[in-house]
């Protein structure tokens, strides 16, 4: 019995620009072929697993890398590989700018395991530390951005203008959530929001309100702030 290797390298072949999936025969060591894509390139951790939370796949068997701040997901049984999706992970420093590298990935149930030597916890950065150490991660669906857009972003101060607001709520998948409550408020003491708050997402992770101007003009701030429950 045996199966295939499989090793992400930063070369495709003799060029550096990209980088490239390797598949060799497990039992007798010989190359097989290549993918290229820049998604293999800088690639620091990997494992496989069987994920059931891609409601538009169901059970999959992936193979897993980590680039960057994402973990992403193919499918190797295709020619050339599937591409599922990736998961945003909290791998980055307080500077927001800093990436912390993951040097393993384990994955038990919907728990993933990420192998650090520092991690950031509510908004500041621990480590390095003398000892690596397992970060953990999820596959259930969580909030984890919520963008907020005014249509138009301009309206006049008299009184009867009145802007849409739209909010989008995805999880770590870049999916959207359904069915969650986002509460708008505004800073203007004259101007309201008309459109009624709070507002459930719908299918496309939005959720729609109207704000009516007052009749002062200034700048006016809108929040959005949607509950992880």
């Amino acid at each position: 019995y045996y199966t295939h290797i499989w090793m992400f390298n930063d070369y495709d072949g003799a060029d550096s620009s990209t980088g490239a999936l390797y598949k060799f025969d497990g039992y007798t060591g010989d190359y097989i072929t290549r993918y290229s894509s820049g998604a293999y390139k800088d690639v620091s951790a990997a494992t496989f697993y069987n994920v059931d939370s891609f409601t538009a796949y169901g059970d999959v068997d992936t193979l897993i890398h980590i680039k960057g701040t994402n973990a992403l997901f193919i499918d190797i049984t295709q020619t050339p590989p599937i591409y599922y999706g990736s998961m945003v992970m909290d791998n980055i420093e307080d500077d927001e700018a800093t990436l912390i590298k993951v040097y393993d990935i384990s994955m038990d149930d919907q728990n993933v395991y990420r192998l650090q030597i520092k991690a950031t916890y509510y908004g500041v950065t621990e480590g390095p530390w003398s000892n690596y150490s397992y970060q953990l991660s999820s596959l259930d669906s969580f909030v984890t951005s919520i963008s907020l857009a005014a249509y138009p972003a301009i309206i006049a101060a008299n009184q009867i203008s009145t802007a849409d607001i739209t909010a989008i709520v995805k999880d770590q998948f870049l999916q959207p959530i359904v069915a969650r409550l986002v509460y708008f408020t505004d800073d203007n003491t004259l101007g309201i929001i008309s459109g009624g708050t709070p507002k459930n997402t719908d299918s496309e992770g939005k959720a729609q309100t109207i704000y009516l101007s007052g009749n002062d003009a200034t700048e006016v701030k809108i929040t959005a702030v949607v509950e992880q429950t």
